[in-house]
């Protein structure tokens, strides 16, 4: 303990009233780690009758971007699909329907496969469909009817 900065002393009745005041001394140990608080409510349940937004892309190459999360993207013809590293977040996923050629999937810089797709990153042909899921923050995966 630090020494008082100052005394007080008060008299009332038989009984002497004494206030020290100091400087604030060190500070104690923590203690333990209180309870867990209550859980959350739950969210909204996801329904499968909710309709995917379909949009065509049209062109030799399409780069997947942020809006693209959740919806079923037709490619009217072959096209080269880049998945880029940081466009959408781990868990959303786009769909594709090839109904005017074939698709061959690339990653776009600093994007890796979690699991490389197999046979091939390349659907088979036309009326094939693939969905590529964001699994972390630049990794992909491929699922569909691929060569």
């Amino acid at each position: 303990m630090t020494a008082p900065d100052v005394v007080v002393v008060e008299r009332a009745g038989d009984i002497d009233i004494i206030e020290v005041v100091g400087g604030a001394g060190p500070q104690g140990p923590a203690g333990p780690q209180g309870p867990a608080g209550p859980a959350g409510p739950a969210g909204t349940a996801g329904s499968w009758a909710t309709a995917q937004t379909v949009e065509a892309a049209a062109g030799a190459a399409y780069t997947v971007v942020a809006g693209d999360a959740g919806k079923l993207k037709s490619l009217t013809g072959t096209a080269t699909v880049t998945l880029p590293s940081a466009v959408l977040a781990a868990g959303q996923r786009v769909d594709f329907v090839c109904v005017g050629g074939a698709a061959t999937f690339v990653l776009g810089a600093g994007a890796t496969w979690h699991v490389p797709p197999t046979p091939s990153a390349v659907a088979r042909a036309i009326g094939s469909m693939a969905s590529a899921v964001k699994m972390g923050a630049t990794t992909w995966a491929l699922t569909g009817d691929l060569a």
